[in-house]
């Protein structure tokens, strides 16, 4: 790893702000540039825009050409969206620019299955550039698909694995609470719904992860979606909403179900209950194979804590990669802490 190691930022949203604090506590880093396109922030210091009190030596740009031309990092955190679509042209630019980057952008988790065309084109790039471009993040990208692997070396033939992950979105940021319809009613949902504006993403980038890390090549996906209202949760065991409910009645989350299928037999399940008020969150694997294997977090790992820390401990992967392109975490080895002890 160079020492300094010269970080440029894309994206101080809240993930962003996040990795920016982090690193500011870090020794042997030193962020060199900061790019956002939110006209509240640019041409403003770093330190208040990240909510840290006093001066940094850095201003915000929209003009991301310029800044990474000038500063000349050695890597890019990049955390400025969720669709591959949208942020190919950011991805685009810092690869031209030579920079390695790591992308929080959920649909990085496997770009293939977002999009091949667009998935190809980057690769190519970065390729022919010489560096790598790797996606990091809680989910997708360890707790319901790394996470699975990892403990699926201490089995063989597997049949079957369940991933569950339940989580009270009133413990996180207002966005994941927007993301999950938290304010407003069924029908508003609905809507938002079908224009592929609420729900997570990234249920079937993990199923994918896991079936190709697993060699089940021809995997069939099947999703299921439920717009949780109030006097859904707690749910029975099936956890499907056990009525219609009314136009304007209060959202209170989303229950997401994908099941995987080889040759007719369901080899995965992954679940994702984000509910207001939700009891017993947790994170749950469940591996059915010699031996089975069960694997249970009490209170489920932290998502935007955690993000963060994925993010910056991919950093060492991206710079010194076993090869340039777009990588996933079936093209690593695992990923680990990175940094001195505290």
């Amino acid at each position: 790893m160079p020492s300094p190691l010269r970080v440029a930022l894309f994206g101080l949203g809240a993930i962003g702000g996040a990795v920016a604090r982090a690193l500011l506590q870090m020794d042997g880093v030193d962020i060199v540039c900061a790019i956002d396109t939110d006209p509240k922030k640019t041409g403003r210091n770093l330190h208040p825009v990240v909510r840290l009190r006093g001066q940094s030596r850095i201003t915000v740009t929209d003009d991301p050409v310029t800044a990474l031309r000038g500063a000349a990092p050695h890597v890019v955190i990049h955390c400025t969206g969720s669709r591959l679509s949208e942020i190919a042209p950011q991805l685009r630019m810092v690869i031209e620019a030579g920079i390695p980057c790591v992308s929080s952008s959920e649909e990085m988790a496997f770009p293939l299955m977002s999009d091949d065309r667009v998935a190809a084109d980057l690769d190519a790039l970065a390729r022919a550039r010489g560096v790598a471009i790797i996606g990091a993040g809680i989910n997708p990208g360890f707790v319901m698909d790394a996470l699975a692997l990892a403990l699926s070396g201490a089995s063989r033939r597997i049949s079957h694995i369940a991933i569950e992950r339940v989580l009270d979105p009133l413990s996180r940021r207002k966005a994941f609470q927007k993301k999950v319809g938290i304010g407003l009613g069924w029908r508003q949902a609905c809507r938002q719904l079908e224009l592929g504006r609420l729900g997570h993403v990234g249920l079937r980038h993990s199923a994918m992860l896991v079936a190709r890390g697993l060699g089940w090549e021809h995997c069939d996906l099947v999703e299921e979606v439920s717009i949780l209202c109030t006097g859904d949760v707690p749910l029975s065991e099936s956890r499907r909403p056990r009525r219609t409910p009314e136009a304007d009645a209060e959202v209170v989350g989303m229950h997401q179900v994908l099941t995987g299928s080889v040759e007719g037999h369901e080899v995965l399940h992954l679940e994702m209950l984000m509910a207001a008020g939700v009891e017993a969150p947790h994170d749950a694997i469940k591996i059915q194979g010699d031996p089975d294997l069960n694997l249970w977090v009490q209170g489920g790992v932290p998502g935007d804590a955690a993000t963060v820390a994925c993010l910056l401990n991919a950093i060492p992967q991206a710079v010194a990669p076993p090869r340039p392109g777009m990588l996933t975490l079936l093209d690593l080895p695992l990923r680990r802490s990175w940094g001195p002890p505290v």
